[in-house]
């Protein structure tokens, strides 16, 4: 999989953002990503509960709206604390693999 450059993850998250503001207003409300999470969930409703946290997590000045600001910011977020959680799993198996090598030794 090919790594995006800085500028084609944002303008990935600009269009990915753009999609889901259907009504084109510059920011997405409860209602338009309930609309895609359904679309993307072969059509069946999406857990409201489940939409309403992610939103709520998202909307980080609780005024009702996500703005494409907060829809990149906890995208790249998210993807660095994945990143840094990756890392640390990596790190902790080549630790467990030199434990295992000395132990054979």
């Amino acid at each position: 999989m090919k790594k995006l450059s800085k500028q084609e993850k944002l303008r990935h998250l600009e269009l990915e953002f753009n999609k889901m503001d259907v009504n084109n207003d510059g920011a997405i409300q409860l209602q338009e990503l309930q609309y895609h999470l359904d679309q993307n969930n072969n059509g069946q409703p999406f857990d409201r509960t489940v939409a309403n946290q992610l939103f709520n997590s998202i909307d980080k000045t609780t005024d009702g709206l996500i703005t494409k600001q907060e829809f990149i910011r906890v995208w790249i977020e998210s993807e660095n604390r994945i990143r840094e959680k990756l890392d640390r799993n990596i790190a902790e198996m080549r630790k467990a693999k030199l434990l295992k090598e000395e132990n054979v030794s």
